[in-house]
């Protein structure tokens, strides 16, 4: 398996045999350029055992040029799915096709019209594919940019499917993240298990502030309480792709930076610290008419240590991601963090974590649990505080590693 990497990207051609994909028989009139065509491809691919492998992600995400053996046939995966081909496609499909109309009927968009185009693509890494191709847009500063913004979004695609992927060790989902970002594997299997997804992440430029509120993460006991965030295996819930955390200094400074204006978080400050041992509570912001039940998650394995590093704080401060929940009643409005604000003389704010959360607004609780909300309320202010740099505390670990390139 070590030989994997350099094997696949070295190939001019991958080709994908899969018992399930060899008996899919396109009909003789189907060719790359109909839209039916490359939706049942995708389709056929996305419900093979070819996807539920983790290995094969790697395999998919490094090859150059995928292609994959249907029934008496090889199809290209990149002309399947690449964006300039859908919009001359439809072109053509509704010159010379009739029956093009019914598939349009078909396509039209409804609320749950999922495009299964972007799937694929971003599994087996095509954005990244392109910007690393030399010379994409003919501005070599820019390609290099695009090459380095499409790890974060890569990051999140790998992270989901590996969840989803069942693999031969423990480790390896970790090393198959590694080969996909591009980093150094040999130096980063060389380390302890539990150091090496630590180190990558803070290796990467940016990540997604939704690794933060990981509700089955729980590092306590390897790492500081500031970095009891950085999970040491790829489990839990799934990213996304929303406000990104700034990582390129953390190893420096031992702090990371929050975007300017925190994104599309909901964020509430409470003037004084909640304690500690509370995990159930109401959040108030009056100011903007919000009320939220928090649910403060991992509270089995709270240390001294842990308490008195929130103990530190001056208040307390609450992030909500609206995009890992949902507005229906049915449902939670997010996932977050519970968070100190730490002492620090003037900007940025300094931010400590604390633990994830989960926040219902009172009418999801009640509908949940079918009475109204009944635990200790703290008032926030969350519309005056966006104007604050803020800046999260990553103080450095006891066994500190340089960042793997």
């Amino acid at each position: 398996m070590r030989h994997i990497t350099p094997i696949f990207q070295g190939a001019d051609q991958v080709v994908i045999v899969d018992a399930d994909l060899q008996q899919y028989k396109p009909k003789k009139q189907e060719s790359v350029w109909d839209i039916a065509f490359r939706e049942n491809i995708i389709a056929h691919m996305l419900a093979s055992k070819w996807s539920t492998r983790a290995w094969t992600l790697e395999e998919g995400a490094l090859a150059r040029n995928c292609q994959v053996q249907l029934e008496g046939d090889l199809v290209s995966l990149d002309q399947v799915t690449h964006a300039e081909v859908n919009w001359f496609s439809v072109q053509i499909s509704k010159i010379w096709k009739k029956w093009i109309t019914d598939i349009d009927q078909i396509k039209e968009s409804t609320l749950f019209h999922i495009s299964l185009n972007p799937m694929l693509a971003d599994i087996l890494n095509e954005p990244r594919k392109r910007a690393a191709r030399p010379g994409s847009s003919g501005d070599i500063a820019r390609d290099r940019r695009l090459f380095q913004e499409t790890r974060s979004s890569q990051f999140v695609t790998a992270w989901n499917e590996l969840l989803e992927r069942s693999a031969t060790r423990q480790g390896d989902r970790v090393l198959i993240m590694a080969n996909i970002l591009d980093f150094n594997v040999e130096q980063l299997s060389a380390l302890p298990r539990e150091h090496r997804l630590p180190l990558l992440i803070e290796s990467c430029h940016q990540i997604p502030i939704s690794l933060m509120f990981n509700t089955e993460c729980d590092s306590t006991g390897i790492a500081h309480s500031s970095r009891a965030w950085l999970p040491t295996d790829i489990r839990g819930d799934r990213m996304v792709s929303s406000t990104l955390i700034d990582m390129r200094d953390s190893k420096e400074t031992g702090r990371c930076k929050l975007p300017s204006g925190l994104g599309n978080l909901i964020c509430i400050k409470v003037n004084v610290l909640i304690p500690h041992g509370v995990r159930k509570f109401c959040i108030l912001d009056a100011e903007r008419r919000l009320e939220f039940v928090v649910e403060i998650l991992h509270g089995e394995s709270v240390s001294a240590e842990d308490e008195q590093y929130y103990g530190a704080g001056s208040s307390t401060f609450l992030i909500i991601d609206p995009a890992t929940g949902t507005s229906s009643l049915n449902g939670y409005t997010g996932r977050g963090a519970r968070l100190s604000i730490q002492p620090n003389q003037g900007e940025p704010v300094l931010l400590g974590f604390d633990r994830p959360l989960k926040a219902w607004s009172t009418e999801q609780w009640s509908y949940k649990t079918g009475h109204q909300p009944d635990f200790p309320t703290y008032e926030g202010l969350g519309s005056r505080i966006t104007s604050n740099i803020f800046e999260l505390d990553m103080r450095k670990c006891l066994h500190s590693f340089e960042r793997i390139i």
